[in-house]
């Protein structure tokens, strides 16, 4: 299955958790995809955080590392209102969202998420990356 931000995503085949493929699809649209992303830049503490901007994107391809890496910029995350869109826009967008900190995962667990949720019987609530706590 691709996901483009120009277009919505291709039906997946077979059976699929509707929580799950939500995520990936919720209301799309352009003037709903604005709608979020401006929500987004609003409301995210990331923003004015004064979090180091080398902290919103570790190095390390390693998922244990790279929350090191990025400790500061997940506990700006772990308080933020507008964690879960975040997390479902970087799902979504992926050409954006395979990069850096968003909805409080670094990309390789956001990576694993988004394995879990684009893979045909997938269990029906897909556990979440392991939280690593520095």
């Amino acid at each position: 299955m691709t996901v483009s931000p120009s277009a919505g995503p291709e039906p997946i085949p077979g059976r699929r958790n509707q929580a799950a493929l939500s995520v990936l699809t919720f209301d799309r649209g352009p003037d709903t995809d604005l709608a979020r992303w401006a929500q987004l830049i609003r409301q995210a503490r990331c923003a004015d955080s004064g979090v180091d901007a080398d902290q919103w994107f570790p190095v390390s391809t390693n998922a244990e590392s790279a929350v090191r890496e990025a400790a500061d910029a997940l506990a700006v995350c772990r308080s933020c209102q507008v964690r879960s869109l975040c997390l479902a826009l970087s799902l979504l967008h992926w050409d954006v969202g395979q990069y850096g900190v968003w909805g409080g995962l670094v990309a390789a667990d956001r990576a694993s998420l988004r394995r879990q949720l684009l893979t045909p019987g997938s269990p029906p609530h897909p556990e979440p990356p392991r939280s690593h706590h520095v």
